[in-house]
Formats: C-alpha cells, sequence, structure tokens
C-alpha cells in the first residue's frame, strides 16, 4: 500500500488517510465484470466495493466468489433511473448501453475487436445518487469503464460528487468508438 499512497498528492493523501482511520471506504465500480482491481484492494478491509454489472454473464461470474465488503448488483448505472437498452457485442469487454458507431468499425477491422452486436437485453438503470440514498452510504470514489457512458454515470451522481466523493477513475476515449 505504500507504493500506491506515495503517488497521492500530500492534501489528498491527508484527507484519505484519516477516511481510512475513521471508517469503510465506499468505491462504486462501475463497469465490475472483472472483480476489483487490485489497486483498489490495497486499501484492504477498509475498502466496501459496491460492483455493478448489468450483463447476467458477467454479474453470474462475480457472485461465484464470495469476499468480505463486496457487493455485486445486476444494475447498469446512468444518469436516469428506469430500463434501458444494453447491447452485448462479441467481445465482453464492448458491451456498451450505446451502439457501436458505424464509421469507427469501418475504420477499424471490427471482427478482431469484436464490436458487433451479437444481442440487445433492456436492462434496469439505476442512478449512483440513487444507490447512495437506498443504501444510506456515501460514496467516497467512482470507478467508471462502461464503453461510452461514463460522463452518464457521472451526471447520475451529482449529489454524490457534491459531499462525499473524492476520488473518480475513469476510462477515456479519444477516439468515438460509440454512438453518441
Amino acid at each position: 500500500m505504500s507504493f500506491f499512497l506515495r503517488k497521492i498528492p500530500g492534501p489528498l493523501l491527508t484527507c484519505i488517510l484519516q477516511l481510512l482511520n475513521q471508517r469503510l471506504i465506499t468505491l462504486l465500480d462501475v463497469g465490475a465484470s472483472g472483480g476489483i482491481h487490485d489497486r483498489w484492494n490495497l486499501i484492504g478491509s477498509q475498502l466496501l466495493a459496491i460492483g455493478f454489472e448489468p450483463d447476467p454473464g458477467g454479474y453470474r461470474r462475480l457472485t461465484e466468489t464470495k469476499s468480505p465488503n463486496r457487493i455485486w448488483l445486476p444494475y447498469a448505472l446512468y444518469k436516469d433511473n428506469g430500463e434501458f437498452p444494453l447491447y452485448i457485442t462479441r467481445h465482453p469487454s464492448n458491451i456498451s448501453m450505446l451502439q457501436p458507431n458505424p464509421s469507427a468499425m469501418n475504420l477499424l477491422d471490427y471482427d478482431l475487436c469484436g464490436l458487433d452486436i451479437v444481442n440487445k437485453l433492456m436492462v434496469d438503470c439505476r442512478t449512483a445518487d440513487s444507490i447512495s440514498q437506498d443504501m444510506s452510504i456515501p460514496i467516497d470514489a467512482i470507478k467508471v469503464d462502461t464503453q461510452g457512458t461514463e460522463l452518464y454515470i457521472l451526471q447520475g451522481a451529482c449529489q454524490a460528487l457534491r459531499s462525499h466523493t473524492f476520488c473518480i477513475e475513469s476510462e477515456v476515449e479519444f477516439f468515438q468508438m460509440y454512438q453518441d
């Protein structure tokens, strides 16, 4: 853990250490199909990780292994509560609530990328703020890797971002792989 903590600027490190001494750190892991990343496990038993995986196969794999302080939920996080489409692509790491962008697919060999849609599911979506309120927990950190919907998810976390969240880890793409 010391290597991880040495990379954090002083004032933020002080804040993290104060939180670690007081209570569990709550992480929302959005797009958790691979489980909690090892860098978050460095916090140890003081990490409460809540992972979201709307793909039934990915969710089933996550729930097969029981871990303390791990909660897996079969929802997608989004900017609104409701039911929205989830596009299942041939390669599981490309599953998204957005459809692949045909222009991008024409530039790339999409057979290699696995961007072709093999199924479309309607999934239950929640906002991060509604999850925080329903579970009566603050959201300290958010890790979001959702193939293009990261901004939408953060828009559904406005209250948490204003009041509790001290860390956001997000995937960013500089090439429009998905529509919208």
